[in-house]
């Protein structure tokens, strides 16, 4: 074997450690951010303007499920008319880590939800929520739910 064969083999040796210890770090920062999406639920689900306020970041986007987009002080605004019932996020969570100060949530999600005195309706979706790593916070800086079909 030559010497560069060899170099290559280590190298390659010498990194799938690597691979696998990169695995339980997003498997951590899923849980984290999974934990900080539900806690924005609750907030949500308690018309928490306060927690709300500090969960999203200053520059936050969302567009909902019948096509809205708000940004964090619409939101903010909007959420005391919120009639926010109930949500299940479903166990097939993804995470996409495009770098290291930006995770993204991909899951199903079903809730109930009516604005004002409208009847709560239920509403079945696919949700991506995007967070970013600020001066040691994760704050969520994009939401968008796309509407499944029933």
């Amino acid at each position: 074997m030559s010497m560069r064969t060899l170099t290559a083999l280590l190298l390659v040796l010498l990194a799938v450690p690597a691979v696998r210890a990169q695995a339980p770090d997003k498997q951590k920062l899923k849980e984290t951010l999974l934990t900080l999406e539900k806690g924005g639920w609750e907030f949500i689900k308690k018309k928490d303007v306060a927690g709300m306020k500090g969960f999203l970041a200053d520059d936050f986007q969302a567009i909902f499920v019948d096509g809205s987009r708000v940004t964090k002080a619409d939101l903010l605004k909007m959420l005391p008319d919120f009639n926010f019932t109930d949500y299940k996020i479903e166990a097939d969570t993804e995470l996409v880590v495009p770098t290291k100060d930006v995770g993204i949530l991909l899951y199903r999600m079903t809730f109930t939800l009516g604005i004002k005195d409208a009847k709560p309706e239920k509403h079945t979706v696919y949700a991506a929520s995007s967070y970013v790593l600020r001066d040691g916070k994760w704050l969520n800086v994009y939401y968008q739910e796309t509407a499944l079909k029933k």
